[in-house]
């Protein structure tokens, strides 16, 4: 399910289960970054389900034409539980776009913001807004010694099996039940949180 807001963004309600369950997210295109062929990017399951399922797509490309315009208007909104996910599906595509971002955020300081991204020189160049969770998405599987990027909150990175995750106390298995879990959209939430591939 979905609505349009004033300015033209499509908000995703995911309410029937999944993932993220009860969570509003809003999705964009694959840009060109997103078309290599090996780790995360080789598997992703957001560039398949955007091939067939062609409605779905056209509000990939209509969110991602409204939040890269030089004339992009920011507007009020509310959600499910006071959290918006920013590129459920998709990619940042360029600066303008997470100034955009950064808008909206501002203009709704009730609601925490999270985004996800694998561009950091996208979105460090500018100081993120108070009520926005910054999470760093690594490109390559089974990373051996996970991270933060400076500029991020949480680093997120993917592993074949979980024999596979590294035993730090630090790391949070992501349980893919974000209703349930809810580590990522907490206010001040950090740290590294490791996901076996789906």
């Amino acid at each position: 399910m979905s609505r349009e807001l004033y300015n033209g963004l499509w908000i995703t309600e995911h309410r029937k289960g999944g993932k993220m369950q009860n969570k509003d997210s809003v999705m964009f295109s694959h840009p060109s970054f997103c078309n290599r062929t090996d780790g995360v990017c080789g598997k992703c399951y957001s560039k398949r389900l955007s091939g067939y399922r062609p409605c779905l797509a056209e509000k990939q490309e209509q969110n991602t034409r409204v939040i890269t315009s030089a004339y992009f208007k920011p507007c009020r909104l509310n959600t499910i539980d006071d959290s918006l996910r920013w590129c459920s599906m998709g990619e940042i595509h360029n600066k303008v776009m997470y100034d955009n971002i950064c808008r909206m955020a501002d203009l709704n300081d009730h609601i925490h913001h999270q985004l996800w991204t694998k561009r950091a020189g996208l979105v460090t160049w500018r100081e993120k807004p108070e009520n926005m969770t910054l999470v760093w998405s690594a490109t390559k599987i089974d990373y051996p010694d996970p991270f933060i990027p400076a500029g991020f909150d949480i680093g997120f990175f993917v592993y074949s099996s979980y024999d596979k995750i590294p035993t730090d106390r630090r790391t949070i298995h992501c349980r893919k039940k974000c209703e349930e879990c809810g580590h990522c959209y907490e206010k001040g939430a950090s740290g590294i949180v490791c996901e076996v591939l789906k």
